[in-house]
């Protein structure tokens, strides 16, 4: 589990390329609160 996720956005590349890698559900738990001044820089999404 990484809590406040969005305050480490370095993370998303590294845990989409785990995720795919692995194809294991549940292998990561993402959580935070979303504060929309900080998603100007966000480029991945787990979608």
């Amino acid at each position: 589990m990484i809590d406040e996720v969005q305050y480490a956005p370095e993370l998303f590349s590294y845990l989409k390329i785990v995720a795919n890698r692995e194809k294991i559900n549940g292998l990561f738990w993402p959580t935070g609160s979303q504060k929309f001044h900080l998603m100007q820089g966000i480029t991945e999404s787990f979608a």
